[in-house]
């Protein structure tokens, strides 16, 4: 038997499918089980909500860039929600953040901490988080899409 699978198990009918799935391969296969990462609504919402804060709130005097700003904005969120017991668990699950000296000396490099891992429970909190960020400082949304935060949560 050749074949690598994926199941998404939302429901009995995916998780009844892997099972027979895993019944019928061969002695000697692996097996991993991951929570659910980001969805693309979340990773849209996010960069929409980013790029609208980086093209109207002045950081240290000016504007960053989208891909500045989004590393900004996660190390704040993160550094405000580490000690909430709701996603400690899940900041643990990240790889740890280091900082390193830049490969010429002249300055420091962040390692670790990436929207990409976000499982879908902390993208949902990042959404929120922006959101709270972004009206604070009277950031305008541009986007007309706007969904309630609602519609990111986990419904399964």
């Amino acid at each position: 038997m050749k074949c690598n699978r994926t199941f998404i198990l939302l429901d009995a009918k995916s998780r009844d499918a892997c099972a027979k799935f895993v019944q019928e391969i061969p002695k000697g296969w692996t097996a991993s089980f991951a929570e659910p990462r980001r969805n693309l609504p979340q990773n849209a919402r996010m960069h929409a909500m980013i790029d609208d804060i980086a093209e109207q709130w002045e950081f240290c005097g000016r504007l960053w860039d989208a891909e500045d700003m989004k590393r900004l904005l996660i190390d704040q969120f993160r550094r405000d929600t580490i000690k909430d017991p709701a996603f400690a668990e899940l900041w643990k699950a990240m790889r740890q953040v280091d900082l390193a000296p830049a490969i010429d000396g002249t300055g420091v490099v962040a390692l670790g901490v990436q929207s990409r891992r976000f499982s879908k429970e902390l993208a949902t909190a990042f959404i929120s988080w922006l959101f709270a960020f972004g009206d604070e400082r009277n950031i305008r949304w541009t986007d007309p899409t706007i969904v309630p935060i609602e519609a990111y949560r986990e419904t399964a």
